[in-house]
């Protein structure tokens, strides 16, 4: 069910694409036919064929009855407007035809092309745009264009003197067709819709704009050349009508001598009429006859007749019964030339009733008249003018029809006629026809060219006419070579120009666009490998980080229980000799855990999470613990130590003491280790801006000095110089490197140099910010005391590890405080639900429930807000500091415990009661 569903789905589809691309190809086409050259000839562009060809791309060869449709329906209604038969099958011939040729061109274009586009980058690269737009453009086109200029040719739509330049147009323009409309399109409905939206802008808005500029021009030049052949063809049809007219009045002149002829003699007898007309007839003016009809009574034309017969020797037959008006009839009496006599000696003119309409017409208006008449003859029926022109009475000085005396009939030949008023004119180019009206309805006379439709009816000169009151018309319009002949081709140069260079800047747009691509793809893959390799660096910093924090808590625990040891021993031991031992003990407890705080420096360092803890402070009390420090160290080694500052320099700052303290504390305690005698110096000077004041220290000695080529690597990671004096001094190899990154954290710098007598010179300038003393005494850390109020407090331990149990349990006994204990957090919530307890000292990992979660049961489950839980833990990382916090906890202490610390701990607890 799904299958026939997806089916239908599937043909509903292909036939929704079919409907579309036909009405495209056919309303493309014609708009395209509108920028013919001129109209009517093969179009300068052609859509449609770019049009078709991207919808094979895009949709497959299921597109192909859609092209086939469209170039028919096209065709058939391009036949149907030019005069063809729409009853006719041979009208149906060429569009079939025809359409059957697109459908092979574009089949030819897409299966030749196919190779030079890539689906999965299409078009990117300049070899494959450029081979594919000559095999899917000029290559494929000639096989479009040559078989429907041959099918054209054979059918006489075109004469063979048209066929090389129609052929010519017709692969120009479909070749522009697929080069100019198949990139733009393609962009917007191609497979690749991703790939293409990121180019669509960028080739078809410039491609677009080249395209309709170069139309505008064409479409402005085309006009004017368009007009000026309009022009040209209209001075042409205008002097044929004037000479047309001026052989009408010539030939009318004639006429009317014969009618002053009557007028000028008494009497004019056969031998005078037929002497006097036969100078006439003799001069090719297309006059063929002439014939005097006087006006007969009805018993007055036997009488005639006879003396007609009489006169001529020729026998009258009449096979026709006479028709009167009023009694009366017009009777031939006279008529030349001898070969007319048989025919027309006797005749009655009232019998033929459209020459005695045209008669009376005549004679009423008082003028001449025109009338069509037919010819029969042994070379079959012959179009001919009839001239009638009524003779009056003249002794009574008046022309009207009471005294009209009869009527001179002349034939004019109308190919004579018009061959010699139009004798100068070369007709093969012109379509001519002159018609004569009768009643409102057209007669055509005479012809040159005729064709049911112009070659271009929207240049057809249409000259009514009068000649003695009846009308006539007079049409010419221009054939096909007409405009092949005079066109000067300037706009076509011009937009075939215009079209070849969007062209190339299509080629271009595709090329540059589709390497910007191809880089931009190149760029994602590179970035994604760099991700993946920077999620697997990530990692990797990730599990040494945490490798370090557990390294760092696994060391911490027991060295929290020798310090704290070592801390209770002091107190109680009054020999020298032990004191000294026991100093030895703690200065080494010590000194592994700066190399633990080194080590997690630099793992912060290098995850960016060294962060700067900024409050008040004194220089000149930060100068002092540092002199205090060291002074008696280099003492010790019998060197020269001094601390100098140059100028004035303000007291109080704010900043993060405690990281400058631990730069300068490496860069001196560098200095006394790899000096041996002669001095230690450090100077300090100060520089301010509108933003800061730059403290400058200067730590100079006069050791074994740096070599050059180790120079560069002294702020590596763990790395310690080659020199085999230098291999004497142990360490990480961190100090340094971490001194730079705290130094640039804190926005200053470290760098070094050579001093003058061969040692080294560490330069550390550090951006601070001056306060006033009152600042300064109101964030004043004071003395640490512990409160009295804590000596009622109720403190209960929670430690898994028994020897840190003990010894916070002794420290808090030596500060006077009473506490319980308890293993892990579980046995710690039973204690708090059956007792209550002021503040908590929470060791964090424990078995069984560890801290974090036993803060949070605390502070969630049992709800109680009021307890002060301090976090006791060996883990010495930032995040394991405010992952203490998150869990609920209010102060965080890292192992090894420090006195100091924990006092200033338990006396927070107070003020957070207080405020409580």
């Amino acid at each position: 069910m799904k299958q026939r569903q997806k089916s239908s789905e599937d043909l509903v589809r292909v036939l929704m694409q079919n409907f579309i691309l036909t009405v495209l190809f056919f309303v493309m086409g014609k708009l395209s036919l509108i920028m013919a050259i001129p109209p009517g000839f093969a179009s300068a562009i052609f859509p449609p064929t770019g049009i078709a060809l991207a919808f094979l791309y895009a949709y497959g060869i299921n597109c192909l009855p859609g092209i086939f449709f469209g170039s028919f329906f096209l065709n058939i209604t391009s036949q149907i407007s030019a005069g063809g038969d729409s009853s006719s099958a041979a009208l149906y011939v060429i569009p079939v035809i025809i359409g059957l040729g697109c459908v092979a061109q574009a089949t030819f274009g897409y299966l030749f092309s196919r190779p030079f586009y890539n689906h999965q980058l299409p078009l990117v690269k300049a070899r494959d745009v450029i081979f594919f737009l000559l095999l899917a453009g000029p290559v494929s086109c000639l096989f479009n264009s040559i078989f429907a200029t041959t099918v054209l040719y054979l059918n006489d739509q075109i004469d063979f003197k048209n066929v090389l330049f129609t052929w010519f147009n017709w692969w120009v323009g479909d070749t522009l067709g697929i080069l100019l409309v198949f990139p733009i399109l393609i962009s917007y409905i191609g497979k690749e819709k991703s790939l293409w939206k990121q180019r669509r802008l960028a080739i078809s808005s410039p491609l677009l704009v080249s395209v309709i500029l170069c139309m505008v021009v064409f479409w402005n030049l085309s006009r004017s050349e368009y007009n000026r052949m309009e022009e040209d063809f209209g001075k042409i049809a205008m002097k044929m009508q004037m000479s047309i007219q001026g052989e009408f009045q010539k030939t009318i002149s004639k006429v009317e001598s014969i009618r002053n002829l009557f007028y000028a003699s008494n009497n004019v007898d056969r031998s005078e009429f037929h002497e006097f007309v036969s100078h006439i007839i003799g001069d090719e003016g297309g006059l063929t006859s002439f014939q005097w009809a006087p006006l007969t009574k009805a018993h007055d034309v036997k009488k005639l007749r006879d003396q007609i017969s009489k006169e001529t020797r020729r026998k009258i037959e009449i096979n026709q019964e006479d028709v009167y008006s009023n009694g009366e009839a017009f009777i031939v009496e006279y008529a030349s030339p001898a070969s007319v006599l048989n025919n027309t000696l006797g005749k009655n003119i009232n019998n033929d009733e459209e020459i005695l309409k045209a008669i009376n017409y005549a004679i009423v208006l008082y003028s001449p008249t025109l009338l069509s008449v037919t010819h029969h003859n042994s070379h079959g029926d012959e179009k001919e003018l009839l001239l009638i022109i009524p003779v009056y009475n003249k002794k009574k000085y008046v022309e009207s029809k009471e005294e009209v005396l009869g009527v001179i009939l002349g034939y004019i030949n109308v190919n004579t006629f018009f061959r010699k008023a139009l004798d100068n004119q070369d007709f093969t180019e012109i379509h001519f026809e002159f018609n004569f009206v009768t009643d409102n309805i057209n007669d055509t006379l005479y012809t040159i060219n005729d064709t049911q439709v112009p070659d271009y009816p929207n240049i057809l000169f249409h000259y009514p006419e009068k000649i003695y009151n009846r009308d006539y018309n007079i049409s010419m319009s221009p054939k096909m070579t007409y405009f092949s002949r005079s066109e000067t081709m300037l706009s076509w140069a011009i937009l075939i120009g215009g079209l070849s260079l969007s062209c190339l800047l299509g080629i271009f747009l595709l090329t540059f666009s589709g390497r910007g691509q191809e880089i931009q793809r190149e760029v994602s893959k590179k970035t994604k490998e760099l991700q993946i390799i920077n999620a697997q660096l990530q990692e990797a910093t990730l599990a040494k980080t945490i490798f370090l924090a557990n390294m760092s808590h696994e060391i911490r625990t027991p060295m929290n229980a020798i310090l704290g040891m070592a801390d209770l021993l002091e107190d109680n031991l009054t020999n020298k000799k032990q004191k000294e031992d026991l100093q030895t003990i703690t200065k080494s407890a010590k000194d592994l855990l700066i190399i633990i705080d080194d080590i997690l420096d630099f793992s912060k360092l290098e995850s960016n999470k060294l962060t700067v803890q900024e409050h008040n402070f004194s220089l000149n009390q930060l100068i002092k613990e540092i002199s205090a420090m060291f002074k008696p160290m280099a003492e010790h080694k019998n060197l020269e130590f001094s601390i100098s500052k140059k100028g004035t320099i303000h007291d109080f700052m704010r900043g993060d003491p405690t990281r400058i303290k631990q730069i300068l504390i490496n860069l001196i305690s560098n200095a006394i280790k790899f000096t041996n005698k002669g001095f230690v110096k450090i100077r300090i000077s100060a520089s301010e801006n509108d933003q800061a004041t730059f403290i400058k220290f200067r730590v100079i000695d006069s050791g074994i000095g740096i070599k050059e080529s180790d120079a560069i690597k002294l702020f590596t990671p763990f790395e310690q110089l080659s020199s085999g004096a230098n291999k004497l001094y142990k360490g990480t190899g961190l100090g340094l490197s971490i001194s730079k990154g705290l130094a640039s954290i804190l926005g200053g710098n470290l760098s070094y140099e050579k001093a003058n007598d061969g040692g080294s010179m560490f330069t550390f300038e550090v951006p601070l910010e001056q306060v006033d003393e009152i600042e300064y005494e109101i964030n004043k850390i004071n003395t640490v005391r512990l409160s009295s109020e804590l000596y009622s407090k109720k403190i209960l331990i929670v430690e898994d590890n028994l020897i840190n149990q003990k010894i916070t349990e002794r420290l808090l006994e030596k500060l006077g405080l009473e506490s319980k204990t308890c293993n892990d957090g579980s046995m710690a919530i039973n204690m708090i639900q059956k007792e209550h307890f002021d503040i908590i000292l929470m060791d964090c990992q424990m078995p069984v429930l560890d801290g974090y979660e036993a803060t949070k049961v605390i502070r969630e489950s049992l709800k109680l807000e009021n307890i002060y839980i301090i976090a006791l833990t060996a883990n010495a990382m930032k995040e394991d500091k405010e992952k203490c916090l998150n869990a609920g906890m209010n102060d965080y202490i890292a192992k090894p415990i420090e006195r100091n610390l924990l006092i200033t701990a338990l006396n927070k607890s107070l003020t957070r009661a207080k405020r409580t």
